[in-house]
């Protein structure tokens, strides 16, 4: 599993977010994996989905809630209320 993560990583690196999504939908449809999740939130993050991000952040954090996508989570959060202020005021 580490070489798919690997993998992933440096597709999100090299800038090749569609085959990204793709592997980690893949992944992720023989089930839950709080890595992958995190990987995917990164992805949709970059390819300007926050929204998608920020579930794919949750799913990862229910998953492994020491992981890292607990302060990813906190950071998307405050950004989104900053810059999407219209979110939370309705």
């Amino acid at each position: 599993m580490q070489s798919l993560y690997d993998k992933i990583e440096l597709l999100l690196h090299q800038g090749d977010i569609t085959m990204a999504l793709r592997l980690t939908d893949e992944a992720l449809a023989e089930g839950p994996d709080a890595r992958l999740h995190f990987l995917q939130g990164k992805a949709y993050m970059k390819s300007g989905r926050p929204g998608e991000a920020m579930s794919a952040f949750m799913k990862s954090q229910q998953l492994d809630p020491d992981g890292p996508a607990a302060e990813t989570c906190a950071l998307a959060g405050d950004i989104m209320s900053f810059y999407h202020k219209d979110l939370y005021n309705p």
